[in-house]
Formats: C-alpha cells, structure tokens, sequence
C-alpha cells in the first residue's frame, strides 16, 4: 500500500488542490467542472479549492485536457514559461522543467498559446502544434500528422509511411531509451505499422524485419 500512495500522490491544502505522478506512472482525473485531465510521469497539476468559480491550474509536466466547454469561464493552464487559455476543447501540453520548450498539441478546437508577462501569442486549432522557445520565447507553430504526442496516454504508437527518423524520434520519446543509427542513409525509408501496449524488442524487430536492418543492443 505504501508503494502505491508514493506512486501518485493528492494534496489537499486550504486553498490548493495538487496531484502528483511519479516515474512510470499516469492517472487519469475528473476536475470540479467535470473537465478530464490525464497526468503523464513525474507531473504536477495544482488549482484552487474554488476552480468551479475560477478555472485555473498550475502545470509542470506533461498533460492531455478534455476540457468541459463553459464560455463565462474560460479554462487557463499556467507554466513557467506559457499560458494556454480555452473555451472546451482537447489538447495536450507539455512543460517539463527540465526541458528548454513548451509543447501544445490541439486535438480538437483550439486554443490560445501565450508567453508569460510578453506581448506574444498565437491561436492553435485542430491538429496543429506550437513549440515556444523558453529561451528565446518565440513561439514556432505547424501541423504535422502521426506525431505520436499523445502515445504516453493511449498507450499506442502508430505510423503511415512516416520516415524512419521520425519514427525512431517517437520510440526514443516513448520508451526513453538511446537509439543510434550507423548508416544515415536509412533514416529515410518509411515505415508504417501500429503497436498497442507496444514493447521496445517488439517495435524495433517490425522495424528491423520491414527495412532489413541489422540490430545490436549493447547494454541498455
């Protein structure tokens, strides 16, 4: 019992509620507004005891929203670096503080991205993904398919002819692991195929067989 409440942990204070994921684990949550929100590993969501009334939270980590679509308050998720505002839609964000850059990915509808205390924003819609620079605190923006960024949720990694750079870019992500490439050349064959509830030997053998690649694993 003790290792599972390390796993996940809920803080219930006087005025902020904070749920917290730890290494190799998701959870799944319903807000106060009936919005649903799922955690990825080593995140952290906070928000006020009265979010009815004032829908916002506080993120670090990585999250995917199905947001409860109300228009007299608008649902806002703040991060160090970013602010993203909605009506009711889906989306995922991601902004580890260990990274250098803020993710959202829109599902459905859109959303508005903006860098903290900056004249800088940008609407994203259906299918479309903004990356903002911490650094630099530019936002770029693009729509790109099978991108995988809500694998970690669905527990499902899927391509469609999609270059072998980009499909080694999603298992690395995915399973966090380092995978190197000897002749660069075959980064650019394709490869299409789905994995539900996928294993590393499992993806990288469909991979291997499908380009007729040679595998060697050396430690991990």
């Amino acid at each position: 019992l003790l290792a599972s409440f390390l796993l996940y942990l809920t803080i219930f204070r006087t005025t902020d509620i904070i749920h917290e994921t730890a290494s190799n684990r998701t959870v799944q949550l319903t807000l106060p507004d009936s919005s649903k929100v799922w955690l990825n590993e080593n995140t952290r969501l906070t928000y006020s005891s009265d979010f009815s009334d004032v829908r916002e939270l506080t993120l670090t980590g990585e999250a995917f929203f199905e947001v409860q679509r109300n228009p007299s308050k608008p649902f806002v998720i703040k991060t160090s670096e970013a602010q993203i505002e909605v009506l009711g839609t889906s989306f995922n964000v991601r902004a580890y503080d260990t990274e250098t850059r803020t993710e959202v990915y829109v599902l459905t509808g859109k959303v508005n991205f903006a860098v903290v205390d900056r004249d800088n924003d940008i609407i994203l819609t259906a299918g479309s993904r903004g990356v903002l620079n911490n650094t630099s605190h530019t936002i770029v923006t693009g729509n790109e398919e099978h991108l995988n960024i809500t694998a970690w949720k669905n527990k499902e990694l899927a391509f469609q002819k999609t270059p072998l750079r980009e499909v080694l870019k999603s298992v690395r992500s995915y399973f966090k692991t380092d995978i190197q490439v000897k002749n660069e050349a075959v980064l650019n064959c394709r490869f299409t195929g789905s994995f539900k509830d996928p294993t590393l030997p499992e993806v990288i053998e469909a991979i291997s067989l499908s380009l007729n690649l040679k595998v060697d694993k050396h430690s991990n």
